[in-house]
């Protein structure tokens, strides 16, 4: 019976089918063995990730984190605050509880000295994204991207150097943020081991690394393919920021009808899902864009992603959201 829950959970998230993870998590609760309930629990919870339905994947993965620290299983333990509790707490904007996730994680990868754990460090760089706090960002990144490099962890790699890319943009190292993620890239392309999820972010990183170089073409051209993992991902929040993206590409290109469907498409989504941190992003992002041809419009969006930055305590971004209502005499 364990095995066949563990089957089920599997195939219920590949195929992203919820029925076949409750039947999986039925299976696991009778089953006895406590360690197929928590891999049960962290399947369901990654589907709900997927979703969008943060709160419920939260409920999940804290039933499966509870589960691993009551068996002693530490290793586990620690990957599931790190993939489940940290990362999807930072999505749903609740980044206090997502760094305190973080320093837990810490706390065991110090403890138990295993290089993939001191390599998913790394990770803890999200929430400081999600901040603002590119200088945090760039110091957990560069502590533990090396050892990713060394052993190979390529979706810290990816998704590391996405945001340490990212953050050295923001802060104006822009021949390093390129250097960063053509790095990840090549290795992906060299290698092929990872998924469309993982490469939907750098991506993204990398379209707008190419806006900041000028390059609006190849920027629009990696906008696109950004598009095309996110839709192979069916990740929510990947596919609102990979269309808030192409939103900033095609306006660069002048593409102003494109540009507006990508960044209204962008809004649908991370509404629907309610992911603050990125819609706070796309309502900064198309708040700007709309100041050219209609002042009102683009001051009350942009005015809406510096409340909800507020909200959520991303002070770098309602930072950036404030220079930009300065620029509009707000």
């Amino acid at each position: 019976m364990a095995s066949l829950a563990r089957v089920q959970a599997l195939k219920g998230f590949i195929v992203r089918s919820e029925e076949l993870l409750t039947e999986a998590l039925v299976r696991a609760q009778s089953c006895g063995d406590p360690l197929t309930h928590a891999f049960v629990r962290d399947r369901y919870g990654a589907y709900l990730g997927a979703s969008g339905r943060w709160d419920e994947a939260l409920t999940q993965y804290g039933r499966s984190i509870a589960i691993y620290a009551d068996q002693g299983d530490r290793v586990q333990h620690a990957m599931t605050i790190n993939r489940g509790g940290r990362c999807y707490s930072a999505r749903a904007g609740l980044l206090t509880d997502s760094l305190r996730y973080a320093r837990e994680f810490r706390g065991i990868a110090a403890d138990l000295g295993d290089a993939r754990l001191l390599a998913w460090r790394a990770m803890e760089a999200e929430p400081y994204v999600y901040q603002g706090a590119w200088n945090d960002v760039i110091r957990v990144a560069e502590e533990s991207l090396p050892i990713a490099w060394q052993i190979g962890e390529i979706n810290v790699i990816l998704f590391g150097s996405a945001w340490l890319g990212l953050a050295y943009l923001k802060v104006g190292r822009l021949a390093e943020a390129r250097r960063v993620i053509d790095r990840a890239i090549e290795q992906w392309e060299a290698s092929r081991d990872s998924t469309p999820y993982s490469l939907t972010y750098l991506t993204t990183a990398a379209a707008l690394t190419r806006l900041a170089g000028g390059e609006t073409e190849a920027a629009l051209e990696t906008a696109r393919k950004a598009i095309d993992y996110a839709d192979r991902s069916r990740f929510r929040l990947e596919q609102g920021a990979a269309h808030r993206v192409l939103g900033q590409a095609y306006a660069a290109t002048g593409n102003r009808a494109e540009a507006d469907t990508a960044f209204r498409e962008s809004l649908g989504i991370l509404e629907g899902i309610r992911s603050r941190p990125e819609l706070g992003q796309t309502l900064l992002a198309y708040g700007q864009f709309k100041l050219h041809d209609d002042h009102v419009e683009g001051q009350a969006l942009i005015e809406r992603a510096r409340a909800m930055f507020e909200e959520i305590g991303a002070t770098g971004w309602v930072d950036e959201a404030q220079a930009a209502l300065a620029q509009t005499g707000s």
